[in-house]
């Protein structure tokens, strides 16, 4: 995988991320694999066509998920329904739209 492919979506990933936090945020270390195990975590995939095809996983522990949808609804939120879930994925959407534009643009 050409880093040129990850990078766009590090930068909308951590840009995004912390201004729905209002914190700094760490990028843990990146890997590529064949398997995964998301227990205790949210996945989000995302998909992306083009110049060329892959898959993103974004793994988010459950504790995490909340905390972003508690943010983004404005209010605690205790438990992952459908709404919160709902929350978490228009990130994911608000993330591939950063990334669309940053491949377009560059930062």
């Amino acid at each position: 995988m050409k880093v040129d492919y990850i990078n766009p979506i590090l930068i909308a990933s951590s840009k995004i991320i912390k201004a729905l936090l209002q914190e700094d945020i760490t990028l843990g270390r990146l890997s590529l694999l064949d398997s995964h195990n998301l227990k205790d975590s949210v996945a989000i995939i995302l998909w992306m066509t083009g110049d060329f095809d892959g898959r993103f996983i974004f793994a988010i522990k459950r504790n995490v998920a909340l905390q972003i949808a508690s943010a983004m609804m404005g209010e605690r939120i205790t438990e992952l329904n459908d709404m919160a879930k709902s929350a978490v994925a228009e990130m994911a959407t608000i993330i591939l739209g950063r990334t669309g534009i940053i491949f377009l643009r560059g930062v």
